[in-house]
């Protein structure tokens, strides 16, 4: 329920830019009035000039078309002031930040269930006030609130969800959660379509987030993270409960003997082992640069698409179609071709097409822009599905006490990717030359190409067990020949079916 929730609050992360200008001075004007019966006045967007005289706006009227009341035209942050809609923008990335780095480290040593839901309560905080505050330090402030339980119970509900199900189950479990995401957008959109007043909007997105603080009643810790925590007893209650649910027998008596103190590894002392590590330390590395070139093509693309233009409802529903396309591929194929074929195929296919629009911009017609464009919608095509196994991937590489850090980690350098793109973007507008506009394409397209080519030595995870200790995660062999990995591959297939139960 909570990603459902999450993809239909997601409109507030994007721009959506209000058209403006100054409102005639003693008069009811609006942004769609004539005012040629006024030819004295020549009107801007942040000024008025009347018989020669400029004079600084005070007032304005705002385009209507899309929102009837947009936050830009109800706080007037236009003009000398519209350095506010980044800092609102900033607030909310800040948030995600140093979200990816507490929500991350907290899950590890208090347990994924406890931080799940204090996220829940953290990012509804940030909503539901957000239609009654006018005073924009506190909009920074519940922006920034949203972003830290935003990113945090997206991430930690995920590894939840992974740690709790079989290595078959786990391509479906990810599906399923980036599903719902992608079905909270559609019905998104047709609230939007009919909520132009940003107010109601907002209070549609933010109120069914007050359901979600009962989550707590509803979810168990995860086992595993309680195995490798030395808290057994806890776990196999859990355990219990799960195979009475499922109808299924489990010998816990032999499992408790195998797994009770095996698994239990303070925190620290693993912490210090990642790092000594070189193996980990390499992978760990690897990975935040794929999370980087990912968020950064991602969120790059999506910013200067530019062919979509029009009406943003018919743009945002294109836009989560490529999503549920992506993601409906990647359940497809993940389990069939692997984690590593697919995250480095999908990495090296996005980077080459970003590439290729160096071609089309140089040497192509002008009539045949739709080339670039289609090119760069394969690259985010390619991408998107990145984003969903490139998640799974980096959870089944790091063992259960690090797991949550390790995502973090990876997920906190995305973020500067996010950050990023903005201004990569910018570059492609600044350069009026026939490459200018393939440019950040092209920026994007070989930082794409070198994570894809890096991955290449990381080692396989299809239907292994998940690393438990920082041990089990140095011995998964970085080049394991394709049978040796098929035969590793079935005997944790069956142990796990084995040792593990569905929630």
């Amino acid at each position: 329920m909570s990603y459902l929730f999450k993809g239909y609050s997601f409109i507030k992360e994007y721009r959506i830019l209000t058209r403006v200008r100054c409102k005639i001075p003693n008069e009811q004007d609006s942004y769609e009035r004539n005012v040629t019966h006024h030819p004295v006045y020549n009107v801007s967007k942040c000024s008025v000039q009347y018989n020669g005289t400029s004079q600084e706006c005070t007032e304005w009227v705002y385009d209507q078309s899309i929102f009837t009341d947009s936050l830009i035209s109800s706080l007037n942050i236009v003009c000398d002031e519209k350095e506010w809609r980044e800092h609102l923008i900033l607030a909310a990335l800040l948030g995600m930040f140093f979200g990816n780095i507490g929500n991350n480290l907290m899950s590890d040593l208090y347990g994924r269930k406890l931080t799940v839901c204090l996220d829940l309560i953290i990012y509804t905080i940030g909503s539901v006030p957000l239609p009654w505050t006018e005073n924009r330090i506190a909009l920074l402030f519940l922006r920034f609130l949203a972003g830290v339980g935003g990113v945090g119970y997206y991430q930690i509900a995920f590894i939840l969800g992974t740690e709790q199900v079989s290595p078959q189950y786990r391509v479906a479990v990810n599906f399923l959660e980036h599903f719902i995401f992608t079905i909270g957008q559609f019905i998104l959109c047709l609230v939007a379509y009919y909520l132009r007043d940003w107010h109601y909007l907002a209070m549609a997105c933010g109120l069914p987030f007050l359901v979600t603080i009962f989550h707590w009643f509803f979810i168990y810790e995860s086992p595993r993270w309680l195995l490798a925590k030395g808290r057994t007893t806890e776990a196999l209650e859990i355990l219990k409960k799960a195979a009475k649910m499922n109808k299924v027998e489990f010998d816990f008596e032999s499992d408790e003997i195998r797994i009770n103190k095996e698994h239990a590894e303070p925190f620290l002392k693993s912490f210090k082992a990642l790092f000594g590590s070189f193996r980990l330390v390499r992978r760990l590395l690897i990975l935040a640069f794929c999370f980087f070139a990912v968020n950064l093509t991602y969120y790059g693309i999506s910013l200067n698409i530019g062919i979509l233009g029009g009406n943003i409802y018919i743009n945002f529903a294109i836009s989560t179609l490529m999503e549920l396309l992506g993601v409906t591929f990647s359940l497809i194929t993940l389990n069939r071709f692997g984690r590593k074929k697919m995250h480095c195929i999908s990495l090296l296919i996005g980077g080459t097409s970003c590439l290729c629009t160096i071609f089309t911009s140089l040497y192509a017609p002008k009539d045949l822009y739709w080339i670039t464009i289609a090119l760069a919608m394969i690259g985010k095509l390619a991408v998107t599905i990145n984003f969903f196994v490139v998640y799974t991937f980096t959870a089944e590489l790091f063992p259960t006490v690090l797991r949550g850090v390790a995502m973090g980690m990876c997920s906190t350098t995305g973020r500067i990717g996010t950050v990023s793109s903005a201004y990569i973007g910018a570059l492609g507008k600044n350069l009026e030359t026939d490459i200018g506009s393939a440019l950040p394409l092209i920026i994007f397209g070989s930082v794409g190409l070198i994570a894809g080519m890096i991955s290449l030595i990381l080692p396989e995870t299809t239907a292994k067990s998940l690393p438990e200790t920082v041990n089990d995660a140095a011995t998964l062999l970085d080049n394991k020949s394709s049978e040796d990995s098929k035969h590793a591959a079935g005997s944790a297939t069956e142990m796990d079916q084995q040792n593990s139960t569905r929630l």
